[in-house]
């Protein structure tokens, strides 16, 4: 297989290959600073606990982009590997507190779910954003555009993002990716790597390593 060097990004020592791991989807977190959707005075949600949901806040919270932001996920364990600037919420199954309609500015998307939109579309005010980073080949039976329509909200897709800008975030450090690591397992333990993911919850990244 060939590829044109510009697909071939350097990775300097300094950074281990178990944080290289993170360059993909650091880079997607920074898309979204490449899409100038958020204001520093709005208030803005992330939606989702996952690796991608949490890197996220980490880029949010690294490069200070906002002023209120809160994460909502089902699992206080990893919302609680973030700052204390950020405000944590547990949702249990896909209902948010009404308290939270209508609410945030810009509500960016990354639960995973194709249901994602719908809760999205609730939370965020009038003329707000939806950013969408969520891809699901199941569509979800239970969304309907009206909401959108209604508030006119900007539906924006987000996906892949600079994996420059990446790099230079986990050279200088402004963002601690080790964190977000569960485990790392030899290659000679391959097995027990792959039962351990099967039978282990709320795990974040395992890794294999030479």
């Amino acid at each position: 297989m060939s590829l044109p060097l510009k697909n071939i990004h350097v990775v300097p020592d300094s950074i281990t290959d178990q944080q290289a791991c993170f360059v993909e989807p650091l880079a997607a977190a920074c898309r979204i600073l490449e899409q100038k959707v958020i204001q520093l005075s709005d208030r803005v949600a992330v939606i989702g606990d996952g690796k991608l949901g949490l890197m996220i806040v980490e880029v949010l919270m690294s490069q200070k982009y906002c002023t209120e932001l809160a994460v909502f996920g089902h699992h206080m364990e990893k919302m609680t590997l973030l700052s204390d600037g950020v405000k944590k919420v547990v949702v249990e199954g896909n209902t948010v507190d009404a308290c939270y309609e209508d609410f945030f500015h810009v509500t960016i998307e990354a639960s995973g779910s194709p249901e994602g939109i719908a809760t999205a579309s609730k939370m965020t005010k009038p003329l707000g954003t939806v950013v969408l980073k969520t891809t699901c080949a199941q569509a979800s039976p239970k969304f309907n555009p009206a909401e959108i329509a209604i508030k006119e909200l900007k539906v924006i897709g987000s996906r892949c993002g600079p994996f420059d800008t990446a790099i230079k975030m986990l050279t200088s450090r402004c963002v601690n990716v080790d964190k977000f690591i569960t485990k790392v397992f030899p290659f000679s333990r391959v097995m027990e790597a792959l039962d351990f993911v099967k039978n282990e919850r709320g795990l974040l990244k395992v890794q294999m390593a030479m």
